[in-house]
This record gives structure tokens, C-alpha cells and sequence, in this order.
């Protein structure tokens, strides 16, 4: 179904139940794009043409957006891009994309913010904010880059900290292996 806007495509007698609305220059097309639907926006498009196709996702207004082959994804934002990657989603994100291989998709991954960033072949990932980022073959990554942490409170029941490895990486420390010889050396 196609309400409103203008020059907007559904292409394939087999794109069951998608929906355009409003916008411009929006397109569905392949014959496995099932239950996807565009919001508004222009030049954005969903193609389902691989046979795992594109089910259950949406592109919510933006410019020149792409979900392919990716089910029950979302994306908003400016030239964005999922391919092959499922359950996943860029938000507010400008030229970033979520991508898998065919056949073995990215799960679960999220772009939120930020742009230029690339999550390739990694699942249950989010990148926020920052530009740039890449995360290849990282499952379960978490990156924000700049973190500012504030509103920290003093609970002296704690056993363990949160120290910053030489990987980059943030891991748990106990209170009781770091002894005051430690504290006098960071002086």
C-alpha cells in the first residue's frame, strides 16, 4: 500500500502487506520485503530480493536510507545502511551501517548517534555516538566513545573497582589487591 507523498515505488506483486507513507521517492521492492514499511523521508529503500529477505522493518523518515535482507531492523537518520542483519537498528546516525554475509547475519546490533560508523559481522553490538568507529567480528561490544561518567557515589562496601586494561577494555579489579604502594606509583 502506498499513502501520500510523492513518486513513491512498490515494486514485486509479492511485497505483502508493506506500506509507504507520505514522503518522497521512497521504494519496497524484492519478492521476499513482507510487513516492512518507509515513514515519511525521501529516497529511502527496502529490498527483500535475497531469499531470506526483508521482514518486519522499517525506515523511519531520513534521507537515502537502505535496509537489505534484514529482518525486523529499523533505521532513521541519513544515508544509513543494514545488509544482512537481523533485529538490528541506527538511530539519528548519518553514512553508518550494520552489516553481515548472507546466510550468516549480524544480531542485535544498534548504532545510536554519531556517524561514519561500521558494525561488520558482530552481534549484539552498539557503537553511541563519536564518529568513526568500527567494530569487525566483536560480539556483545559496547563503545561510547568521550564517556563522561557523572553523579558517582561513595559506597565504601565495595569490593571490587573498575580498572582500564592495555586492550582497551574496562575489567573488574578487587579493592584488596591494590595496595597503597600501587596508589603511591599513579603520584
Amino acid at each position: 500500500n502506498i499513502v501520500g507523498g510523492y513518486n513513491n515505488c512498490l515494486i514485486s506483486s509479492d511485497s505483502k502487506a508493506s506500506t509507504i507513507l507520505g514522503g518522497q521517492a521512497n521504494v519496497i521492492k524484492g519478492c521476499n520485503s513482507k510487513f516492512d514499511s518507509i515513514i515519511s523521508g525521501s529516497n529511502n529503500t527496502i529490498n527483500g530480493s535475497n531469499p531470506n529477505g526483508t521482514r518486519h522493518s522499517s525506515i523511519i523518515s531520513g534521507y537515502a536510507n537502505t535496509l537489505y535482507d534484514a529482518c525486523a531492523s529499523t533505521v532513521s537518520g541519513q544515508k544509513n545502511k543494514i545488509c544482512f542483519a537481523n533485529n538490528s537498528s541506527i538511530l539519528g546516525s548519518c553514512e553508518s551501517c550494520i552489516i553481515g554475509v548472507s546466510g550468516t547475519p549480524s544480531l542485535s546490533s544498534m548504532i545510536i548517534g554519531g556517524c561514519n560508523h561500521v558494525i561488520s559481522n558482530s552481534s549484539g553490538s552498539v557503537i553511541i555516538g563519536g564518529k568513526g568507529v568500527t567494530l569487525t567480528n566483536e560480539d556483545f561490544m559496547v563503545v561510547v566513545p568521550g564517556l563522561k561518567i557523572s553523579g558517582m557515589f561513595n559506597d565504601d562496601t565495595l569490593t571490587k573497582v573498575p580498572a582500564w586494561s592495555d586492550d582497551d577494555t574496562i575489567k573488574w579489579k578487587s579493592v584488596s589487591s591494590i595496595s597503597a604502594r600501587t596508589f603511591a606509583r599513579i603520584s
